[in-house]
């Protein structure tokens, strides 16, 4: 074992046996009110919007999101006719 890695190995073994000090519990209703408005308008199962991820984004993934009951999206097309044919998908 390289030096390195023991020294790390050493300090997660350390920083295992330190307490934690204990999170606020603190109950907030989910999804919240907002939240419940906008999947209403949109009609979504869950509050879930695609972040369209330029060319990454296919009209495949956008449908998969949406049929999955969250927002999906298309990112923006040079052309008109390249938006038309994505979202006639």
């Amino acid at each position: 074992m390289t030096l390195v890695r023991r020294k790390f190995l050493q300090f997660a073994a350390a920083a295992a046996t330190v307490p934690r000090i204990a999170m606020a519990q603190t109950s907030i209703a989910m999804p919240t009110p907002s939240a419940r408005a906008l999947m209403s308008l949109f009609g979504l199962k869950y509050p879930i919007f695609e972040a369209p991820h330029g060319s990454a984004t296919s009209p495949e993934l956008a449908s998969a999101v949406s049929n999955a009951g969250a927002m999906g999206a298309l990112a923006l097309l040079p052309r008109p006719d390249e938006a038309r044919d994505a979202v006639s998908k």
